[in-house]
């Protein structure tokens, strides 16, 4: 979907690019028509997971012990990587573009917590409790505008548009000493992550020098906001009636540099 908006968008330029042209000021940098990009940098997240909506009289009485933090944050920074194509009308010194581009990332954020049971019941008390939370990234890809100011061959630029990333989120709960006879020894929630691509918008500025007339070298900063994720922790076999939720940020920042040809 991404690349079939960046397409007509490179159409509908390239139709208009040639009047355009010719309003350069003389003397100036021609940064008009089109051109490729490969970038490398970095992705970082805090993951951040917040407890949303709790039930039952077990779950309940947990969080009131502390064993589920209602929030979990921390940066990690992973490599991020990728390719792109854009194109640029100009008129005097302001230049303004569509960029499409298509990112690999490798980002995994992981909170742990662990506390043990003060719950009076013998059954629960001392029993270790232990929660994770993971939030990763492995794709990103982005369609946006892309307006700025040349000074000659430098471009300084502010940039935004749609975002679309593949991200797994997953909510773990062990209680690895827990012994009910007969029912269990040891106790893990079943499986509750999720794994898909989510949509959200990104926003950022760069600046670009060129280097003779067909290469430049850019420097960006950008914040992306893919939506949210709630993940519902919930085991009607063992557990009948309990559960509890966290909501999974799935934002970030993107620092990278990157090597533009012009075609």
């Amino acid at each position: 979907m991404l690349l079939r908006l960046a397409l007509a968008a490179f159409m509908t330029a390239a139709a208009v690019h040639p009047a355009v042209a010719q309003s350069l000021r003389a003397g100036g940098t021609d940064w008009s028509g089109p051109y490729a990009t490969i970038f490398a940098g970095g992705l970082w997240s805090d993951g951040r997971a917040r407890r949303d909506a709790f039930q039952g009289p077990l779950i309940t009485l947990d969080v009131e012990n502390g064993l589920f933090p209602l929030e979990q944050r921390g940066t990690e920074v992973g490599p991020f990587g990728g390719i792109g194509l854009g194109y640029n009308l100009q008129r005097d010194a302001f230049v303004f573009g569509v960029e499409a581009d298509l990112g690999i990332a490798d980002t995994s954020v992981r909170h742990r917590f662990s506390r043990i049971d003060p719950n009076p019941d013998p059954l629960f008390n001392g029993v270790e409790t232990n929660t994770s939370y993971l939030t990763e990234f492995d794709r990103l890809s982005t369609l946006r505008l892309r307006t700025g100011y040349a000074f000659g061959p430098t471009l300084l630029y502010a940039t935004g548009g749609l975002a679309a990333g593949r991200v797994t989120n997953r909510f773990t709960l062990d209680l690895p000493n827990l012994v009910i006879p007969g029912v269990v020894d040891g106790y893990s929630l079943p499986d509750h992550s999720t794994r898909g691509t989510r949509t959200g918008y990104i926003v950022g500025a760069g600046i670009e020098r060129r280097i003779g007339a067909a290469l430049g070298l850019r420097a960006e900063v950008m914040h992306f906001n893919l939506r949210d994720v709630t993940i519902r922790g919930r085991d009607e076999t063992i557990f009948a009636g309990e559960g509890l939720d966290y909501r999974f940020r799935n934002s970030g920042q993107i620092g990278r540099i990157g090597l533009s040809v012009r075609f």
